[in-house]
């Protein structure tokens, strides 16, 4: 009976008229609690929707220009709890366009927002008719929760809490570089990952793609990493570390790779011993062991197989650098 009850407040709520308002709301904005997978992000002319998508905002109207966004991925799902009383301001697609079918507009509705009418609907980003949106806004109480689906954009939220990262210049330019190349496969979802895992450094960043079907088998297995290992000699970074497409597959392989300005950039890897990819395996090697004398010859020891058909990287070899 009380889900009957639920079911039918909710449903009169969707069919209501909706709460209209001809300006925008005062008041400060509302803090979440921690949303997991979030950025900071600003509503300005050029700046980033979504983590996930390259788009840019458009030209946002005068009430939201220059007003925090919670930047997130356009496929929603994420709970958000109001950890502090204020204003939430959500931008959804206009459901009143055709194939507009991503819209938020009759949840939010039922949830008491108001619709925001100045303007009543504007092109966010892009230039489909499908990303026109609509503006909303409620004051939230601390403990509400909201579970939006794909999409929307969270606008005007305090920061408070959300204990963001703040990636360092040479972190960030890697992102930057990521997120702006539009030839490389899953090129933004290794920059959301750099953000998701804080790295003070970026060595190296898969160029192979993550679907299997897609992969060139003529180049190295690089989806797959394990045992990173970095030593340090007379202002030198060295990196060591094994790859493959997934652990123990035919192109595993150990790559090395330098930095002679302190990790800001890296030499592209070099394979020092392993099989360097499907279409032309070799033997297998795992388990690298870099070290470096005080004469500054770098040594490594791996462990390889001597045979397709004998004991995992059972053997032990070795290289040095001169």
């Amino acid at each position: 009976m009380r889900i009957l009850s639920c079911l039918l407040l909710t449903t009169l709520a969707a069919g209501a008229e909706p709460l209209t308002s001809r300006e925008l709301l005062n008041g400060p904005g509302a803090a979440l609690e921690k949303v997991v997978g979030a950025r900071p992000g600003v509503i300005e002319e050029g700046a980033a929707v979504f983590t996930d998508r390259a788009f840019t905002y458009h030209q946002p109207p005068a009430g939201l220009k220059g007003l925090s966004a919670l930047m997130g991925s356009i496929n929603g799902g994420v709970p958000v709890t109001v950890s502090k009383d204020g204003l939430l301001t959500v931008l959804t697609p206009d459901p009143t366009i055709k194939g507009a079918f991503c819209s938020n507009a009759a949840e939010l509705e039922a949830r008491g927002f108001t619709w925001v009418q100045s303007p009543a609907q504007f092109q966010l980003f892009g230039e489909s008719a499908v990303d026109t949106v609509r503006m909303y806004q409620k004051a939230v109480t601390r403990g509400e929760s909201f579970t939006f689906k794909k999409w929307v954009v969270l606008a005007g939220v305090d920061f408070a809490g959300q204990d963001f990262f703040v990636p360092n210049a040479r972190v960030a330019r890697v992102v930057e570089a990521l997120n702006a190349d539009a030839t490389r496969l899953d090129a933004k979802l290794n920059a959301q990952d750099i953000l998701v895992n804080r790295p003070d450094y970026v060595v190296f960043v898969p160029r192979q793609p993550r679907d299997k079907a897609k992969r060139d088998p003529a180049r190295p297995g690089d989806t797959y990493n394990d045992h990173f290992q970095v030593i340090e000699h007379a202002g030198l970074l060295y990196a060591f570390w094994t790859q493959a497409s997934r652990e123990a597959d035919s192109d595993q392989h150990i790559a090395f790779s330098k930095s002679a300005d302190k990790g800001e950039s890296w030499s592209d890897p070099v394979l020092l011993a392993g099989s360097p990819n499907k279409k032309n395996p070799a033997l297998l090697a795992s388990w690298q062991q870099p070290m470096i004398s005080t004469s500054g010859r770098i040594y490594c020891l791996w462990n390889q197989q001597t045979t397709s058909r004998g004991p995992h990287c059972g053997q032990m070899f070795g290289a040095y650098s001169d």
